[in-house]
């Protein structure tokens, strides 16, 4: 098992009970105490936070507007990215039958424990604390969001992005069809050569699958810096 306090340096957050930030990296397949718990108070801290910088950033943006954005903000795609970047896939604790289904992989499976690593936080050293983890997260991605691009759609907005910085367009790869005609998944990778990132993602069309890896690949370059 890894020395976790190391992920002090990733979170530039120290915690007082070490046990905390330990359970909040232990799934229910490996037992108690898990971080089970500890995912549902993140959640709410998270969304509190999202909620509050929207709000006072946007002044001019509607309800409707404010919900998009926090739901792209903290969907599943985009939290299992800054779990990566924060290195939190090297650190999950495992039961055997996570293990054999490389649960560390998995979108759903990093961004639960990132929200398990805010409720944490929380616990350990209050709103303060939390909020400066987070804003230190997402101020880059908080500080890139235009509001008149709101109704482009993915596609559209990882384009402009990497026109205004004179950055060679994306490619989409269509990399299979499964299923029946019916009932089809499409798999489409959206890969960029500078800077080298990739995202594949499967849907059942494929301009859905197209906007949704357009969507991750946007999202990682505006947390280049996490």
């Amino acid at each position: 098992m890894r020395d976790i306090s190391h992920l002090h340096g990733h979170l530039q957050y120290r915690f007082k009970e070490p046990a905390l930030l330990q359970t909040a990296l232990t799934r229910r397949s490996w037992g108690e105490p898990n971080n089970e718990r500890l995912e549902y108070l993140g959640d709410s801290v998270l969304g509190v936070f999202i909620a509050d910088q929207l709000y006072h950033r946007f002044p001019q943006l509607g309800e409707g507007q404010l919900s998009r954005l926090r739901t792209t903000l903290v969907q599943n795609a985009a939290l299992s990215i800054i779990a990566k970047a924060l290195k939190l896939d090297d650190y999950i604790i495992l039961g055997q039958s996570d293990m054999k289904n490389n649960a560390f992989q998995v979108d759903s499976v990093l961004a639960d424990t990132f929200e398990a690593v805010i409720g944490a936080v929380y616990l350990d050293g209050g709103f303060d604390a939390a909020f400066g983890v987070l804003n230190n997260i997402y101020s880059r991605k908080l500080d890139e969001i235009v509001p008149d691009n709101l109704e482009n759609d993915p596609k559209s907005q990882l384009q402009e992005y990497l026109q205004k910085r004179a950055l060679p367009l994306p490619e989409y790869v269509l990399e299979g069809t499964v299923g029946q005609d019916h009932n089809p998944t499409f798999t489409v990778t959206c890969k960029l050569e500078n800077p080298k990132i990739k995202s594949t993602v499967s849907d059942r069309t494929r301009k859905l699958a197209e906007k949704a890896a357009a969507e991750k690949v946007l999202f990682r370059l505006t947390s280049a810096d996490v």
